[in-house]
């Protein structure tokens, strides 16, 4: 799996990465950023929630292999519906 950036993908449509970062923000309400960010945590909720995979496989299937850097972006957007699977797996990690 390749990282998507925005830049990569500005330099390959020739958009000037600056108006597609503000225009992504106001047409979103986030950052392009925080939006990869959020749709890896929302796939590890469900990776949680619907295998008995351990946390470690989760982080690196959804783009992570920075586990401490995983658990802070996981706090940031954490979802309530999957806090106790986390919790759970977690404690036998």
């Amino acid at each position: 799996q390749e990282a998507l950036t925005l830049r990569d993908f500005c330099e390959e449509k020739h958009y000037n990465l600056s108006y597609i970062s503000r225009r992504f923000k106001l047409e979103t309400g986030i950052t392009f950023r925080d939006y990869v960010q959020k749709v890896r945590i929302e796939k590890c909720c469900e990776l949680l929630t619907g295998t008995d995979m351990p946390i470690n496989e989760i982080a690196r299937a959804v783009g992570y292999d920075d586990l401490q850097f995983f658990h802070f972006v996981f706090k940031k957007f954490l979802h309530i519906g999957c806090i106790s699977a986390f919790i759970f797996k977690f404690r036998l990690s």
